[in-house]
This record gives C-alpha cells, sequence and structure tokens, in this order.
C-alpha cells in the first residue's frame, strides 16, 4: 500500500534534490544498507556542512558536497527505476538493488531501506 508521502516522493523524484549526510565512496555504496535522505529545499550553498548529493533525474547521479569551498565533485552515476513503490538502484552494472521508501514525517526525509538479497537455497528432500 503506498502512502500520501510515498506518492509525493515518487512523482516529484526527478525535480527534487536529496541529500545525506553519509560520505559515499563509489567502490563501496552497494554494501551499505540504506540511507538517510534529507530534501535540499535551498540553493545547496547554503548547505553548512559537507553532505553528499543525490539527484533522480534520466539517471542517479551522486555528488560530494564540500561546504568549506562551495564545490562538488563527481561520485558517479547510476541507473535507477521506480517499481512497485521500491527504488531499484543498480550501483553496480547488472547488479541492481532493491530498497524501500520510508517517509518521514513532512515528506522532508526519507530513509532508503536495502531489502534483503533472496538467496536461492536448495531444499534438502524429506526422507521421512
Amino acid at each position: 500500500m503506498t502512502s500520501m508521502g510515498q506518492s509525493l516522493f515518487f512523482d516529484s523524484l526527478e525535480n527534487t534534490l536529496w541529500t545525506s549526510g553519509s560520505f559515499i565512496v563509489d567502490s563501496t555504496i552497494s554494501n551499505n544498507n540504506g540511507f538517510g535522505l534529507e530534501k535540499l529545499d535551498s540553493h545547496q550553498d547554503s548547505i553548512k556542512t559537507d553532505r553528499t548529493i543525490w539527484s533522480f533525474k534520466d539517471s542517479l547521479t551522486l555528488s560530494f558536497y564540500d561546504a568549506s569551498t562551495n564545490s562538488e565533485t563527481l561520485i558517479g552515476r547510476y541507473e535507477y527505476t521506480k517499481e512497485n513503490n521500491q527504488l531499484i538502484i543498480a550501483f553496480v552494472k547488472n547488479h541492481p538493488l532493491e530498497y524501500s521508501v520510508g517517509i518521514v514525517s513532512t515528506g522532508n526525509f526519507v530513509l532508503l531501506t536495502k531489502k534483503q538479497e533472496k538467496r536461492n537455497k536448495k531444499r534438502k528432500p524429506n526422507h521421512g
């Protein structure tokens, strides 16, 4: 079931910048279990602490914003899709990861939680 906050998040995703406090490194990004995102309502020059900026346009662009120099450094660009109220992000090519979207309060805060990957386990036959 979709909440009103989730609908607003997905409807405005391509037109909204989001930030996270954690410094993200391209080589380890897929190991993170999730990300807390905050909507950037003002110009990024108003950011007072170092942040990672998330821009969902044709692809997801992550950049590191250095608040002391007001400069951005590209971390990477990643393919993503929206499906069944999930974000599916391919941080590693051909290995997309599913994230559930949790909306906090007014929709200015979002928690992306990585869904556990399903492992194919062979069932042992029941001999009994």
